[in-house]
């Protein structure tokens, strides 16, 4: 009898043993695993802390790279070119050989989406009865700087009404503040106010 609980005992003392062993392995695994986790997850921190300086240090040196003089002095020229087309767009009118909606794409090389749809999207524009010219188009802009996400300029311009038999209608002088925002693809319109003259586009 005595031998027989010599033997439970020991067995008892094996298992526990085995379960403290057990225990421990399981608890190794969990440690190893989630410091593995965390690892991971300092890693992928540090990775798009790196990312994102990265991203910024490249978009300060384009800033400071656009900030040398001669780029300054291209983006203005390219930025008042931009301005000009739009005004050429918005207010040469020619119904006899285009509808407004022929020059929505046009139109959104140089001004945004919203506002070539405002003017050019119309599926079934009302013909215009009078076509429009302009000439000696001066543009006065503020001081250019690459940093800036929105530039505005004024325009002043001559815009002749014709009739249909081609005999002037009607001219006059008129002075638009164009208001131009920064895009992935370069300057475009946002948003016109006329400051002075009568828009003949809609006659």
């Amino acid at each position: 009898m005595k031998k027989k609980d010599e033997n439970n005992s020991k067995i008892n003392k094996t298992i526990g043993i085995i379960l403290v062993i057990l225990a421990l392995a399981v608890a190794s695994i969990f440690l190893i695993f989630n410091n593995k986790n965390n690892v991971e997850k300092e890693n992928n921190v540090l990775k798009n802390t790196n990312e994102e300086l990265r991203k910024s240090n490249k978009e300060k040196e384009t800033i400071i790279e656009r900030l040398d003089k001669k780029n300054v002095d291209q983006e203005q020229k390219e930025a008042r070119q931009i301005g000009e087309k739009f005004i050429k767009i918005l207010f040469i009118n020619k119904p006899k050989k285009e509808l407004p909606t022929d020059k929505h794409d046009d139109a959104k090389k140089v001004m945004t989406n919203k506002l070539a749809d405002k003017y050019f999207g119309k599926k079934d524009p009302t013909p215009s009865r009078y076509e429009t010219d302009i000439k000696d188009i001066n543009i006065y802009d503020d001081r250019y700087s690459p940093a800036k996400d929105n530039y505005k300029m004024f325009a002043s311009f001559r815009q002749m009404a014709k009739e249909p038999d081609d005999s002037v209608s009607m001219q006059q002088d008129m002075v638009i503040e164009l208001t131009l925002t920064q895009t992935k693809d370069g300057w475009k319109v946002k948003e016109f106010k006329q400051v002075a003259g009568q828009d003949n586009r809609s006659k």
